[in-house]
């Protein structure tokens, strides 16, 4: 995901610093900024909108989308439809074993 990248690069973070706040491994770190897909894990998700205070709207990218999560059970709501949406089935079944 490419705004992951971004606001990175907006806080002046390194991979590394990334990982560290994310508890994650600078390599999955990496591997969260160049997939393709957009989809993420609920606590992923919701840890980097507060690491880089965004909303999950724009960590996804998705500002026409009007609804904006006012806590963290919205955001894995407003995960779970988002992915819902999605064609893949891959990506549908990956989602539903985290959770």
């Amino acid at each position: 995901m490419k705004n992951i990248k971004k606001f990175r690069y907006q806080l002046g973070f390194t991979q590394q610093e990334l990982a560290i706040r994310l508890g994650i491994t600078r390599s999955h770190a990496s591997f969260l900024e160049k997939k393709t897909t957009k989809t993420l894990a609920p606590e992923t998700a919701s840890k980097l909108c507060d690491l880089f205070g965004c909303s999950l709207v724009s960590l996804y990218g998705m500002e026409n989308f009007k609804v904006e999560p006012k806590n963290d059970e919205e955001k894995v709501e407003m995960i779970k439809i988002l992915i819902e949406s999605l064609e893949s089935e891959e990506l549908k079944n990956e989602f539903q074993k985290r959770n």
